[in-house]
């Protein structure tokens, strides 16, 4: 059977090799792997979008060649394809193959000039081409008067191109026009090579991996595998997918995906990740997610999105440039009346705006590649050159200053006959369906004592208060105080010695409306978090922090004097959150919000600046700004570092621009700079900015140490 531009490579039974030139484009690509995954008969396949190649493995029993061939015969139709707007990868055709077009056309426009300095007779041809070559630069000019209706540094560009040739200093425009381009190349390949050092900060990841099935190990392409699937790794392999361990135990390497140094213990029921490699031991996970699905993925996309954010300082640069381009042209018309044209044309050329387009955005490139490689998420560019300028920082309670996981510390019962573990088991039974640190904590201490948990149905939450499910004893109420006050159910006959414990929180137990126990959880806090709230305070200069919390007052407020905070929130509904973050911003403070559950996503979407950790859940790392992969609040000291280091370096760079432009001005204006100075040193000064924002001066730094004190005396609680 003849196929349109497909060609047979290899055919043997159960095996065909074919090849295509369009299979080189990723959407073409996915065309035929989605008419190949329908067919049954076919075991496995890969495209190969470098090559252009298909391998199929396929069963011979099920189905025959050429209802394959036939299957693929019409994915790739021989017309050309409408154009499609798309992320390009690595492996596609170039998106703008243009770029080396214009860079060829300039180069060539510039050798033709130096020739016609030796050879008269190709004036004429040189001015043409040189000509042609700027027709990029003066279209851009154009749109930027007619369409934009704006002055813009382009129209300093096509001035000095048009004025050049128009005084028949041909060479000089056609140097304007290569030097125009070969910025224009060299920050399409800086961000390029910028955007796949990114994605390659979490690893190449496999293409190949064993699964189990029926027992037996069978080797599949990752791209293949589904939800459930049972993935089979062993010592020094890469994990594949997101999943759940379901056997064995292993040392992993997270370090690609959270910056830390030491391997991780991982065993049964444990998640893993994509990009992290097992360095000893061998584990069954079954898959979660694949691909762009996994956590891995998430983060380079993320991180894509990030690039899309323009410095706020580089905006303001641009903006300044842009307001220097009708003074700069009427300097212009003032050289060339007292000193002639060459000093108009170096005036013009000395504009503010060509190297701060490039130095701007390539120093935003390195400070999220350097923060992305030390375990810092940062999903707003513009966000991470403002981090430093917070007035105020809200933290969340649980989960974000003390460990994620409580302990159980104490059972009472009310109810004759009741025990603790029966309690413990209904509590477990109604925290099922949920995976909060308190349900984790319940369920730890039920594994622990190996208790038998009974069957729930109906099972309801109330956020941030409880939850209720109906048990074969009647209907069980398990929460908080507020909870059990709100559903009319009776505490103050009941003693609450437990609740007094410092930094402890108490689960109420009730049964069909009747008090019938509680527990209570005791939680410690994280072993960096006084130490980096004291930094914030001392070093950073951040006066207002605040805790907040759901909790009750006895456990906010001693774990707001362990960790020396001045002012503590208590009781805080998961709506009123947010509120409180509102009324800070009204007094005119500038608020970041460290959280990490779903009762803070609205707090977290309200902040100027939110920040999440990678434990927390996906509505507050989908809602947050940054997110510290590793989950340790020490990364605050680094993610400050970064954010002003980006600030200084684009003010530097800024500089760079500047001050050797304003020189070349002034001395274009009393006849010491002609246009020849200015294009070399003009020039000169936006690649060394350039160079400047590639600087990796946010190298990652040990923790500062501070000598641990009391801390402040502890106010009392004020509401915002």
């Amino acid at each position: 059977m003849p196929l349109a531009k497909w060609s047979t490579r290899s055919d043997l039974p159960g095996r065909l090799r074919l090849a295509h030139p369009r299979i080189r484009v990723r959407a073409a690509a996915e065309r035929v792997a989605a008419a190949l995954d329908p067919i049954s008969g076919v075991q496995l396949f890969e495209l190969n979008t470098r090559t252009g190649r298909l391998l199929i493995h396929y069963d011979p029993a099920a189905i025959v060649r050429d209802e394959i061939l036939s299957a693929v015969e019409h994915t790739l139709p021989s017309e050309r394809p409408q154009p499609q707007r798309r992320r390009v990868q690595s492996d596609d055709v170039p998106a703008r193959p243009w770029k080396h077009l214009q860079l060829s056309t300039s180069s060539f426009a510039l050798t033709l000039c130096g020739i016609s300095v030796f050879v008269p007779s190709l004036a004429s041809a040189a001015i043409v081409i040189t000509l042609i070559s700027s027709v990029h630069i003066l279209r851009s000019a154009a749109h930027s008067l007619f369409v934009e209706r704006r002055t813009r540094v382009d129209i300093l560009d096509a001035a000095v191109v048009l004025l050049s040739l128009g005084f028949r200093k041909t060479p000089a425009a056609a140097l304007m026009v290569w030097i125009v381009d070969v910025g224009d190349t060299l920050l399409e390949a800086s961000s390029n090579s910028t955007r796949d050092a990114l994605s390659r900060i979490f690893g190449e990841q496999v293409r190949h991996t064993w699964i189990l099935v029926d027992g037996v190990e069978v080797e599949c392409l990752v791209d293949r595998l589904e939800e459930g699937d049972i993935v089979v790794v062993r010592a020094g392999e890469q994990i594949p997918v997101d999943g759940v361990i379901v056997e064995g135990e292993a040392m992993v390497d997270q370090s690609a995906l959270t910056g830390e140094a030491a391997p991780v213990e991982r065993m049964q029921t444990e998640r893993v990740m994509a990009m992290t490699v097992v360095l000893a031991g061998r584990i069954l996970v079954q898959v979660t997610a694949v691909g762009e699905n996994t956590s891995a993925g998430k983060m380079v996309r993320i991180i894509e999105q990030a690039l899309e954010h323009q410095s706020e300082i580089a905006l303001i640069s641009e903006e300044f440039a842009d307001l220097m381009v009708v003074p700069t042209l009427g300097l212009g018309a003032v050289g060339f009346g007292t000193t002639g044209a060459s000093s108009m044309l170096a005036i013009i050329n000395a504009d503010f705006g060509t190297g701060i387009r490039i130095a701007g955005p390539v120093a935003l490139l390195t400070s999220l590649s350097v923060a992305a490689r030390n375990g810092i998420l940062i999903k707003n560019g513009r966000i991470l050159e403002s981090i430093h300028t917070l007035d105020a920082i809200v933290f969340d309670k649980t989960g974000t200053l003390t460990e994620e996981v409580p302990q159980v510390a104490c059972i009472t019962c009310w109810t004759e006959g009741l025990t603790e573990r029966e309690l413990l088991a209904w509590v477990v039974a109604a925290e099922a369906e949920f995976n909060h640190p308190i349900a984790q904590a319940l369920r730890a201490e039920a594994a622990r004592q190996d208790v038998s948990i009974p069957v729930a149905t109906d099972s309801r939450y109330h956020v941030g208060l409880g939850a209720e499910v109906e048990l074969v004893q009647g209907r069980l109420k398990v929460g908080s105080r507020r909870y059990m006050e709100r559903e009319g159910i009776g505490l103050a006959a009941r003693s609450r010695p437990t609740e007094q414990r410092s930094a402890s929180s108490t689960v109420y137990v009730a049964l069909n409306s009747t008090l019938i126990g509680q527990i209570e959880l005791s939680v410690r806090a994280r072993p960096e978090a006084r130490r980096i709230i004291q930094t914030l305070r001392e070093q950073r200069g951040i006066k207002h922090l605040y805790l907040i919390s759901g909790d009750h007052e006895e456990a906010t407020a001693a774990l707001a004097q362990e960790l020396g905070f001045d002012t503590y929130f208590h009781s805080v509904l998961p709506e009123q959150k947010a509120e409180y973050v509102a009324n800070l911003q009204a007094q005119g403070l500038r608020v970041g919000m460290v959280g990490d559950g779903i009762n803070d996503s609205a707090a977290l979407s309200r902040a100027d600046c939110s920040i999440s950790l990678q434990g927390a859940s996906d509505i507050a790392v989908d809602m947050a700004d940054v997110v510290f992969l590793d989950g340790n609040l020490a990364k605050f000291e680094m993610l400050f570092e970064i954010s002003e280091n980006l600030t200084n370096n684009v003010r530097t760079s800024f500089a760079l621009i500047a001050i050797p432009n304003a020189i070349l001005i002034t001395g274009a204006l009393t006849g010491i700079f002609g246009l020849g100075s200015s294009l070399v040193l003009n020039n000169l000064f936006n690649v060394v900015a350039s160079a400047n924002g590639t600087l990796d001066q946010n190298r990652q730094q040990p923790p500062r140490q501070t000598t641990p004190d009391p801390g402040p005396p502890l106010l009392t609680e004020q509401h915002a």
